[in-house]
């Protein structure tokens, strides 16, 4: 019987500590959301993100990036950093201060792998793009958990 309130004990401190973790991490900035008209998940549109990289700095964007979810403004970078390895970053416009900043990897051994972020310093939240199978999402995050603030 000790045993199982030692256990009992034991998984009440872990589940305490982990919704003490979770509020902290939630909105104490007092930051509005950028995308509260927006699921938790969204399906992610490859097309539009594979069109991404045969764009030109300054051309302007105006394609979906997930269902209901429209990129609009324009191409602020597109920068093959490797051979393997090109980043492009999308000023929005439709979003005030937020950047799209998503990147491919490729290798001849693997497929191509797309990461990035929906994401501004503005915000409280953000999008974050998972691969899910062999498709993607944009996952919705907290942008304190993705950005860390500079202590001086």
């Amino acid at each position: 019987m000790k045993t199982i309130n030692k256990i009992l004990m034991l998984v009440f401190v872990s589940v305490v500590a982990l919704i003490t973790s979770k509020l902290q991490a939630q909105n104490t900035t007092n930051k509005p959301n950028a995308f509260d008209n927006y699921a938790a998940e969204l399906t992610a549109n490859q097309a539009t993100m594979e069109q991404l990289f045969t764009m030109q700095k300054g051309t302007a964007v105006n394609m979906p990036i997930a269902t209901n979810l429209m990129l609009v403004g324009s191409i602020a970078s597109n920068v093959q950093v490797y051979n393997n390895l090109q980043t492009v970053i999308v000023r929005l416009t439709n979003f005030p201060n937020v950047v799209l900043s998503i990147s491919k990897l490729s290798d001849k051994y693997t497929p191509e792998k797309y990461v990035g972020r929906l994401l501004s310093s503005n915000y409280a939240d953000a999008f974050e793009v998972e691969q899910l199978g062999n498709s993607y999402i944009l996952k919705k995050q907290i942008t304190a958990q993705i950005i860390q603030p500079c202590k001086q």
